[in-house]
């Protein structure tokens, strides 16, 4: 079986947050044509994404959250790095700014991987580049971890079958992840938006979160992460 992680990140002062949206890969196939649908039934062209919510698009970013909501199949994991911390300053220090964001995304797909048990699953992975300064960074961990995997694991098949990096304009998938990382940070810090447009959107984010039982399946945050 083979899943698919379609991952973005955000900057807000001095926190990073990578989150990604993981599913099978026909559950993409599913997806993928639910979000373009409304798109083009509500004429929105373009990248949605949390900076662009709109009065007049508003009703078809609720729609992109149904889908999300409303798909037992599909789930989210969130990480949060606080640059302000003395052990990320000190990390950051010893091992340099990109192999220390190298080394949070690592962790961050570990995490992913450790929610599902079956050891011959194959993961593609696809990042809005941007993160990764260079094609080689994700590749590089690529490698890495089919390293460690083949170590341990000496007759599993690859555990990371491709990664890339791609323009999220290009990915409804990615573009999800984004709404839904910007979403995870007003709600988690308690910010309330200055645009009518994005209060009513969070709104109506922040009904489906309150609703505990059911989306702590959903939504995995993981807000401590472990450096070095």
């Amino acid at each position: 079986m083979n899943y698919k992680i379609f991952s973005d990140e955000r900057y807000n002062n001095n926190v990073i947050y990578i989150g990604g949206i993981f599913c099978t890969s026909e559950r993409e196939h599913i997806l993928l044509p639910l979000l373009q649908s409304v798109k083009e039934n509500f004429n929105c062209e373009g990248e949605f994404k949390w900076t662009k919510i709109s009065k007049r698009s508003i009703i078809a970013y609720k729609q992109w959250l149904n889908i999300f909501f409303d798909d037992p199949h599909v789930r989210f994991l969130i990480f949060k790095i606080d640059k302000n911390t003395l052990e990320w300053r000190n990390f950051e220090n010893d091992s340099g700014y990109r192999n220390a964001l190298i080394s949070v995304y690592i962790q961050f797909l570990l995490s992913i991987f450790k929610t599902k048990s079956d050891n011959n699953i194959g993961w593609f992975i696809s990042h809005d580049f941007g993160f990764f300064k260079k094609d080689t960074d994700i590749k590089s961990i690529e490698i890495k971890l089919n390293k460690v995997y083949k170590r341990s694991l000496p007759n599993r098949k690859r555990v990371i079958q491709l990664s890339k990096t791609i323009d999220s304009k290009k990915d409804n998938l990615i573009q999800l992840s984004d709404l839904l990382i910007g979403s995870l940070d007003y709600t988690l810090n308690q910010i309330e938006p200055e645009s009518q447009p994005k209060n009513e959107f969070l709104t109506y984010f922040r009904n489906y979160y309150s609703l505990n039982l059911y989306t702590k399946n959903k939504l995995k945050k993981n807000c401590h992460l472990r450096l070095g």
